[in-house]
């Protein structure tokens, strides 16, 4: 695996550890929900993984999962976004021979 795909998959993994904080700081009130603020879409964005492991979770039938089955998703769901995201970039900088 090239040093990109592996910054790319580092950096999606600690996307997916904030994603969890970011939700729950949400769930809490210390942050306002992503449509009554300016930067609404960046915390939509950080919150993304998260919201993809209870996606996942709801697809499986698992009605209420508890945290740390959802924080691990999340970390899974952050990473796998990173390396696909990584591999992305690495085709769109590939120039043709």
């Amino acid at each position: 695996m090239g040093r990109l795909l592996r910054v790319a998959a580092l950096l999606g993994g600690l996307w997916g550890i904030l994603a969890p904080a970011v939700h729950l700081a949400m769930f809490r009130g210390e942050l306002a929900p992503p449509a009554f603020d300016a930067l609404g879409v960046v915390r939509l964005l950080l919150d993304l993984p998260f919201l993809g492991a209870l996606a996942a979770f709801t697809l499986a039938g698992v009605s209420s999962p508890t945290p740390p089955p959802l924080v691990v998703s999340s970390i899974v769901i952050g990473t796998g976004a990173g390396l696909a995201l990584g591999a992305a970039w690495r085709m769109l900088r590939r120039r043709p021979s």
